[in-house]
């Protein structure tokens, strides 16, 4: 009798542990806060301060530096990325207040236009906007200091984009295939131009490398078809 009753408590046991992460998940999922912006909600979690997710229909999101009272410290992996076939998302307006913007956070998002990241933004993450084949202009803070991969790749109509100096590193195909970029400005402190990171570029002109640049990595400017000089550096 000892061991069925052993046994039925540890069967049960399992089972709650088995259940346990969906539980929370749900009850995670009930402690979200809606936040109305044009065309419908983002999803606010404000235990950590997180922009975890918005409705496809949303249009034009302005995200204030504060919701019910808690600051507004960061927007999760893919939150912005949605599998629609048609996204709609045209203008976001970012917080003062971010800390932090997550891979892949707008990735597709081909009605978006323009974008400013906000001060407190040090790194692009992998993918952040990848994709994003509507984005004209991008204004970067001075405070950044990494564009991790794919960052930018096949941003189609983005035509040029100012790299802040204080950028030291700009990962592998981190502008692959942004077709209408016309010149690039590589900061004083990146030494690696990495793989593929201007690969497809085909109406890029002008690259303006770093001095302090010493290696070139397979495929950089691949596909380049309309670069017509570029001056190494000594380096």
């Amino acid at each position: 009798d000892f061991m069925k009753r052993l046994t039925s408590l540890l069967l049960i046991l399992c089972l709650v542990l088995l259940l346990l992460p969906a539980t929370l998940a749900v009850a995670a999922e009930s402690d979200l806060v809606p936040y109305a912006v044009e065309g419908g909600n983002i999803y606010f979690d404000p235990t950590t301060g997180t922009v975890v997710s918005c409705d496809e229909t949303v249009t034009r999101a302005v995200i204030p530096s504060q919701i019910g009272g808690i600051a507004v410290k960061a927007l999760r992996q893919s939150s912005f990325w949605l599998l629609s076939e048609t996204p709609v998302l045209e203008s976001v307006v970012l917080p003062d207040s971010l800390e932090s913007i997550g891979s892949e956070c707008f990735r597709g998002q081909s009605a978006l236009t323009e974008i400013t990241i906000p001060s407190g933004i040090t790194t692009i993450e992998f993918g952040t906007f990848q994709a994003c084949t509507g984005l004209k202009t991008v204004s970067l803070p001075t405070t950044l200091r990494t564009i991790e991969y794919m960052a930018f790749a096949f941003c189609a109509k983005l035509e040029q984009i100012q790299i802040p100096e204080r950028v030291m590193k700009i990962d592998d195909h981190a502008f692959a295939n942004c077709s209408s970029l016309v010149s690039i400005h590589i900061p004083d402190k990146v030494e690696y131009i990495r793989e593929s990171t201007f690969s497809g570029c085909s109406s890029l002109v002008s690259v303006r490398l770093s001095p302090n640049t010493y290696l070139i990595e397979d495929n950089a400017f691949l596909g380049c078809s309309s670069l017509t000089s570029i001056a190494l550096p000594e380096s």
